[in-house]
């Protein structure tokens, strides 16, 4: 989630400053990021160029949930905790 909360800290981040700030290769990053934009938590809105990063907002929930403890999964619309059988549908 740490390229998470750098894409929405700087919409306007390139992959190399990622790699700069996490201290992994920008091939990791790129696919740490393919992964983010298949699970729909990012997304790229424009060119490579001049487009920015948008976190969507499962990636805004996802990033709320994460510091309530325990493993949480977007299944069918409903965000379930998995150590505390816990649902949440947003």
């Amino acid at each position: 989630m740490k390229i998470v909360e750098l894409m929405r800290q700087d919409s306007r981040i390139t992959t190399v400053r990622l790699s700069e700030i996490i201290g992994i290769s920008k091939r990791n990053i790129e696919a740490n990021i393919s992964d983010l934009k298949k699970k729909g938590i990012v997304e790229r809105i424009g060119s490579r160029k001049n487009g920015y990063w948008e976190v969507t907002k499962d990636g805004n929930i996802m990033s709320f949930l994460k510091n309530t403890g325990g493993c949480w999964r977007k299944i069918k619309g409903y965000w379930l905790n998995q150590s505390t059988i816990c649902t949440l549908k947003i």
